[in-house]
C-alpha cells in the first residue's frame, strides 16, 4: 500500500529499528527492480537501429517505476511497527518479489540486435498483467495491516483506485487489441496518480 507522508528521521546514535535493518533486503529487490527498468529502456531508446520499440511498452516502464516508488514510500510506515514477525517480514518480501518480477517481465532477459519490444509486450502480456493483477491483490493486506497496527490509516480513495488498477489489470490480459492497451497504459497512471493527489491532500490538511 501507498503511504505518502514525511519519513521521520532518528536523532544520531539512535538505535538502528527492526524495519531499518530488515528493510535494507527489500530496498535491495526494489532497487534491482528500477535498475532493470531504467536499464532496459535506456538501451531500447539509445539503441533503435538494434530493436523495434513500442510506445505503450515504455508508458508501462514508467507506470511500473511509478508503482515502485509509490510502494517502495510507502514502506516508510513500517518502520513505525515495534513487534515485528518473520512471517509478516516474509509476506513484505513476497511482495517485493512480485514487484520485481513485474519490472523483469517488461523486457526480454537479453536485449538482442533485432529484438522486437513490441512483438515481446503481446507475446508476454497475460504474465505481465496477470502480475500487475496479483500485487493489486497483495497489496490490499499490506495496506489494511497498516491501519490494523495503527500506523496509518486506509485513504478513502484507495478502493477505487485498487478496483481499477485490478480490472485495467484483467482487461489487458485477455485482449490483445493494441487500441485497448493503448487506453490501458494511459489509464493507470491518471488513476494512480490522482489517487496520490488525493491522499497527498487529505493527509496535509488540503
Amino acid at each position: 500500500g501507498q503511504g505518502y507522508g514525511r519519513a521521520d528521521h532518528e536523532l544520531p546514535g539512535a538505535p538502528v529499528s527492526s524495519f531499518e535493518y530488515l528493510g535494507i533486503l527489500v530496498s535491495v529487490i526494489l532497487g534491482l527492480a528500477l535498475a532493470r527498468l531504467t536499464s532496459n529502456v535506456s538501451k531500447s531508446i539509445k539503441r533503435k537501429a538494434d530493436f523495434h520499440p513500442y510506445w505503450v511498452q515504455w508508458v508501462w516502464t514508467f507506470n511500473v517505476w511509478l508503482l515502485l516508488l509509490a510502494v517502495w514510500w510507502g514502506m516508510v510506515s513500517w518502520d513505525l511497527l515495534d513487534g515485528w514477525t518473520f512471517f509478516l517480514f516474509l509476506f513484505i518480501m513476497l511482495y517485493a518479489t512480485l514487484l520485481f518480477m513485474l519490472a523483469d517481465a517488461l523486457y526480454p532477459y537479453d536485449m538482442v540486435p533485432g529484438t522486437d519490444l513490441r512483438a515481446h509486450f503481446f507475446e508476454h502480456r497475460r504474465w505481465f498483467f496477470g502480475l500487475l493483477a496479483l500485487c493489486s491483490l497483495i497489496d490490499i493486506p499490506e495496506t489494511v495491516l497498516k491501519e490494523t497496527f495503527d500506523l496509518r490509516p486506509v485513504p478513502a480513495a484507495y478502493p477505487v483506485m485498487l478496483a481499477s488498477w485490478f480490472v485495467i489489470a484483467v482487461i489487458g490480459m485477455v485482449t490483445s487489441k493494441p487500441r485497448v492497451h493503448a487506453v490501458l497504459a494511459i489509464a493507470w497512471p491518471v488513476i494512480f496518480l490522482a489517487f496520490v493527489s488525493q491522499a497527498l491532500l487529505v493527509m496535509w490538511g488540503g
